[in-house]
């Protein structure tokens, strides 16, 4: 049995989360090159030299393009704001790039408590970026929601130790069941509260 206030920390993921999904994951693949049954990260650990440089390049260009032009999911900045009027701890855990996330939250004018991007830790669906993120909110991942529209948010909460739950306003599932899901953003602090 949970003791009461269990959940101490939710850790969103960004792009189809935090953000209207913009990325284009096919494209940008077919412009590097990468095979489109594999993570794009995956596939540039693969590469070297200028292969990987190039690689790089046009993967920056698209995350920082999709962070110009991002705009929120909706009930973000209403969840956001109850999580905090509820003690709750709020982070980011993204594959992408900080440069794109400090443009997402700059145009946004959101703040989270933590940060974890690709440079900080292993990419998702390894459990390293929910671990970081739990740490750097002074919670263990175990009393955290990780909250992600992907089957890697899933795969990396689940590994963690977290409490995961999938985004998914059309009702999509994958193969990885989520402990919960939900529909709408502005689900997540009732649902925090209910885990007592």
């Amino acid at each position: 049995m949970r003791m009461a206030g269990f959940v101490r920390a939710v850790v969103f993921d960004m792009d189809g989360t935090i953000t209207a999904p913009l990325l284009d994951f096919g494209r940008m693949k077919a412009e590097i090159g990468a095979p489109v049954d594999r993570g794009l990260l995956e596939s540039m650990a693969l590469m070297e030299g200028q292969e990987l440089a190039r690689a790089n390049e046009v993967l920056l260009r698209h995350e920082l393009e999709a962070a110009r032009e991002s705009t929120l999911n909706p009930g973000v900045r209403e969840t956001l704001r109850e999580l905090a009027s509820m003690g709750l701890a709020a982070a980011i855990l993204t594959r992408n790039c900080r440069a794109s996330v400090d443009i997402v939250l700059r145009k946004h004018d959101l703040i989270f408590d933590a940060v974890v991007t690709r440079e900080d830790s292993l990419p998702k669906p390894d459990p390293d970026g929910v671990v970081i993120a739990a740490w750097r909110m002074g919670v263990p991942a175990e009393r955290c929601m990780m909250v992600g529209d992907f089957e890697f948010d899933i795969l990396a909460g689940r590994a963690a130790g977290a409490i995961t739950v999938l985004y998914a306003p059309d009702g999509r599932t994958f193969k990885t069941a989520s402990d919960f899901h939900v529909r709408s953003i502005r689900e997540i602090p009732e649902l925090a509260r209910s885990l007592s």
